[in-house]
């Protein structure tokens, strides 16, 4: 193969994100009394995944759909709206856990009245709403854990350098705690709050 080959092989390739599973998440925004909130759901003790725990509206994108639209069709499934009643307005910086999870953050204004969403009862058990003035001046309480590498019994290490005295790299994972009430929002939904309310702070300054 020569330079030239390479050259247009390469030219219009698009890059995959191999090894990762995608997922899209909502991140709600309600009035209520003239004032902005964030809904979060908390998650049906029936679920095998993660029961019981809080989350934003969102799930796997299928195969062929757009990021976005993952996010809209996820959301009215488990809230029973209507695509017409939920207005994307932005993204924020996607998430890449330590466990092949890639999720794609999108922002929406759903125009219905919260007392009036009946989510689905075998995805949701409830819903609450928490005012984004709140969430501007809560403490977040960050904790780092580490990611170590646990290696096969038949792995190579006559192969590298130092052998099985190697240095690895430790990853650094943040896993973050915000209370409200009586809720506790912790993990990849604190830490899509977090960024999300981070970045509204960010950029407030320049409106």
């Amino acid at each position: 193969m020569n330079t030239p080959t390479i050259k247009k092989i390469l030219v219009n390739y698009r890059k995959k994100q191999d090894g990762y599973r995608h997922f899209s998440v909502l991140i709600p925004i309600i009035e209520i009394d003239d004032e902005p909130h964030l809904l979060y759901e908390v998650r049906s003790e029936d679920l095998r995944s993660q029961p019981g725990e809080i989350c934003f509206p969102g799930g796997k994108v299928e195969l062929g759909e757009h990021h976005g639209e993952t996010a809209i069709r996820e959301t009215c499934e488990e809230l029973n709206l209507d695509r017409e009643d939920i207005e994307i307005i932005g993204q924020i910086d996607d998430i890449v856990t330590p466990f092949n999870m890639y999720i794609h953050v999108y922002v929406g204004i759903m125009d219905v009245d919260i007392d009036d969403i009946e989510p689905n009862e075998d995805e949701v058990k409830e819903l609450f709403a928490v005012p984004v003035s709140y969430l501007f001046d809560c403490e977040v309480q960050e904790f780092k854990t580490e990611s170590l590498l646990q290696m096969p019994a038949d792995f190579p290490y006559e192969k590298i350098a130092s052998g099985r005295e190697y240095n690895f790299r430790v990853g650094k994972y943040p896993v973050l705690f915000i209370d409200f009430d009586d809720k506790t929002i912790w993990g990849i939904t604190a830490r899509i709050t977090a960024s999300f309310i981070r970045t509204l702070k960010d950029l407030s300054q320049e409106f």
